[in-house]
Order: structure tokens, then sequence, then C-alpha cells
């Protein structure tokens, strides 16, 4: 996958976290340390609660956004080449 297309798919999860916590008036900063941080320790049951808050249900965006997680990025092997992909996101 491109830096562009992860670059996406994160300022995707940046807006499912801000609605999961629209409660809690979270700022963007915040949104983007906590997914960024959540991206970094690869805690799946993170984004599986906030795509689930808004209304109990993965709806079909939510769904793709999963299944990048865990079929793409999720498993790059290499830890530096995960790392630098993370970086790429929040560039």
């Amino acid at each position: 996958m491109s830096s562009q297309e992860d670059r996406e798919k994160f300022q995707e999860l940046i807006k499912q976290a801000k609605e999961a916590k629209k409660d809690d008036n979270i700022s963007d900063s915040e949104a983007r340390k906590e997914v960024y941080d959540n991206l970094e320790n690869k805690s799946l049951t993170y984004f599986l609660k906030i795509f689930g808050k808004d209304d109990y249900d993965v709806d079909d965006d939510e769904m793709g956004l999963l299944d990048w997680l865990m079929n793409d990025l999720f498993k790059t092997e290499d830890q530096d080449e995960y790392q630098k992909r993370i970086d790429n996101m929040s560039e």
C-alpha cells in the first residue's frame, strides 16, 4: 500500500476516534495522538471499540478500515518498516 493510502486511512481512523469520543470533546491533536499510540502498539481492541461506539455496529467503511489494519498494516513483518509506515502517516 502506498504512503498516500496509509495517510488516508490514518485520517479516517482519527475521524472515527473523534466521533467515538464526541461526548468527551476530544481535540484533533488528542485524537491523532491516541490513534498513533494505538497503531504503534497494534491495539486492535482499541479500534474495535471506537468503530462500535457510535452505533454498536461495524459498518462497511469501518469494516474496510478494520480489514486494512488486520490484513495489511498489522501484518507488516519488519518492525522498522512498520514504524516507518506509521511515521509517514502522521506527517
